[in-house]
């Protein structure tokens, strides 16, 4: 049920009464079919929307990466540090949460615009550092296939045909496109951190 085809049957499901069942093996000719087209059309943008705020004002999504000194750039120096750019080194980089040094947190970098993380030159060359940070998967296009994978949690997939819905619909059915974001908004709510933290392995550390 992660697939990006699941979460467009969900949300087509949510704004029409079929006569008949449908799959997402039907979504090809759905897109053909002015039914259906000009909300599949939209989909991608609303669901991007609804991921971000889903990551922003729900529950961060926390993945790991290891840095080594190999890894760092010296085209922002500082004396005495390594610097690593987190956009360029990191897959999907929205925001640090943290610096592990020997699986301990480590507070003595220097982070600049949320890009430009500087450690001290020993602790990198004789210490095993971990980041953890906050990430997003691919954006949706046009192009992404119905059984593309969207690398979310199950209960974040589960709620953003809500979001799709509310937002395609308003102007078919106010009422209902309005209970719908009511529906997503209770749901995010609940979402918040209780700081068990979600990860996501990328590099096998755990």
């Amino acid at each position: 049920m992660n697939t990006w085809g699941y979460i467009q049957l969900e949300s087509i499901r949510k704004m029409f009464v079929n006569a008949t069942a449908i799959s997402t093996t039907d979504l090809p000719s759905m897109r053909t079919d002015k039914k259906y087209a000009t909300y599949l059309d939209a989909m991608p943008g609303a669901a991007n929307e609804g991921i971000m705020i889903m990551l922003t004002r729900g529950r961060a999504v926390l993945a790991n990466e290891f840095l080594t000194a190999s890894r760092a750039t010296n085209a922002y120096p500082i004396e005495g540090y390594y610097c690593f750019d987190l956009p360029e080194k990191l897959d999907n980089y929205h925001k640090l949460s943290k610096v592990l040094v020997d699986g301990g947190e480590y507070a003595g970098y220097v982070l600049r615009n949320n890009k430009y993380l500087y450690i001290a030159k020993p602790i990198v060359d004789d210490h095993q550092i971990v980041v953890t940070y906050e990430t997003y998967p691919d954006a949706i296009t046009a192009n992404t296939t119905d059984n593309t994978e969207i690398d979310l949690p199950l209960d974040m997939i589960r709620i953003l045909p809500l979001y799709i819905a509310s937002e395609l619909y308003k102007d078919d059915d106010i009422s209902l496109a309005t209970t719908y974001k009511n529906q997503f908004e209770t749901e995010l709510e609940n979402m918040r951190p209780q700081y068990d933290e979600q990860f996501v392995s990328i590099t096998g550390w755990y």
